[in-house]
């Protein structure tokens, strides 16, 4: 006759064990989808500050107008040098020439980065394409950058390139 703790080892413990393999396949799961939310979440930040950049607005509406939108915008030259972000001073912001997000975007392919910001030491998720893919002499990068939950981070850190820019 077995007794009361062989019985407890043989069907519970490794019910308990499925469980919890279940459990993270599950958490594993919802950081994927926080993650792809939040990358899409960028892509359409950057189609509405397209369309504010187009409108013609002075530097200091645009700057005001992304701000009360939430946005972080950083307008970067082929060369590298920031001509444009709406938190920090651009004189004092570093050449993006090197990150690869953003020679990417200059090569005409989309692309997302996470990295930790060195301006606020958090983790940060920056999405960069061309200012105006249409224009062939496009000179300008967008970049935007976000601080996201902690679980859409832990999700995936590589940088990745989409397809080249089409029209929109």
């Amino acid at each position: 006759m077995m007794g009361k703790g062989k019985i407890f080892i043989i069907i519970f413990l490794p019910a308990a064990l499925v469980l919890l393999a279940a459990l993270a396949l599950i958490q594993q799961k919802n950081q994927s989808l926080s993650r792809i939310q939040f990358e899409d979440q960028l892509k359409n930040q950057w189609l509405l500050v397209s369309i504010i950049q187009r409108s013609a607005m002075d530097t200091e509406s645009f700057r005001e107008t992304s701000r009360s939108l939430g946005l972080r915008v950083t307008l970067i030259e082929a060369s590298g040098r920031v001509i444009f972000d709406t938190n920090a001073d651009e004189d004092k912001l570093e050449d993006h020439a090197q990150r690869e997000e953003i020679r990417s975007a200059f090569l005409g392919y989309p692309a997302m980065a996470v990295r930790r910001s060195r301006s606020t030491g958090k983790p940060t998720i920056y999405y960069a394409r061309l200012l105006d893919p249409q224009a062939a002499d496009s000179q300008a990068a967008c970049a935007l950058s976000a601080e996201p939950r902690a679980d859409a981070v832990s999700a995936g850190s590589a940088s990745q390139a989409s397809e080249p820019q089409a029209s929109e």
